[in-house]
């Protein structure tokens, strides 16, 4: 019913005020260069947390990454691993006390992102030690697979994407119904005076 009120000329510039308002948006939170490239962000979300304790003499470091060609992995100042940029794991020996750890991403010209310093302590144990769950064998809970894989809602900057998109769409049915409104009401206002 709305639709037929809006004219053609007026339907294509919604429609594309809409699609630039989304574009800016969500190029407002992906960083490229002048070639459009993705340039190197921030690792986050690592694993074990910043400042864990920890119990186990391997531990794995888990992190994650949004855009990077490489990421280089730093365990207590000294590079331990560079790796592709889709791994986002790697195992280590842990020393007992306080272990630090970073992960540099680097994009494909070079640029280095690095992650803030985390830290985890590795104790022998006791009273004060936080317990680990034990290892099962059988799985508890597997989560469902999302139905659209290339959507990571755990994402920054798809994240950031995704709600800048459903402002700027929530904007544009705002203007289509003020503009519905006053249509309206200025149909009206010519009914009015010319039945006077």
């Amino acid at each position: 019913m709305l639709t037929s009120w809006i004219s053609g000329a007026l339907k294509k510039r919604l429609v594309i005020i809409l699609l630039i308002g989304t574009w800016l948006c969500s190029a407002a939170f992906t960083k490229t260069d002048a070639q459009g490239m993705c340039l190197a962000s921030v690792p986050y979300a690592p694993q074990p947390a910043d400042q864990a304790e920890v119990i186990d003499a391997d531990v794995t470091l888990g992190w994650r990454v949004d855009c990077a060609a490489t990421v280089e992995l730093q365990v207590n100042g000294t590079e331990v691993a560079t790796l592709d940029a889709t791994t986002t794991s790697y195992a280590i020996p842990a020393e007992k006390g306080i272990t630090t750890w970073q992960v540099i991403a680097i994009d494909a010209q070079g640029n280095h992102a690095p992650s803030p310093l985390w830290h985890f302590n590795r104790d022998a144990g006791g009273w004060l030690a936080t317990p680990q769950p034990v290892a099962s064998e059988a799985v508890i809970y597997t989560p469902p697979t999302p139905s659209h894989p290339w959507i990571d809602v755990n994402s920054p900057s798809v994240l950031a994407s995704l709600i800048c998109g459903s402002l700027c769409g929530g904007l544009g049915l705002v203007v289509v119904a003020a503009w519905a409104l006053g249509l309206r009401a200025q149909r009206r206002e010519h009914q009015r005076r010319w039945y006077r």
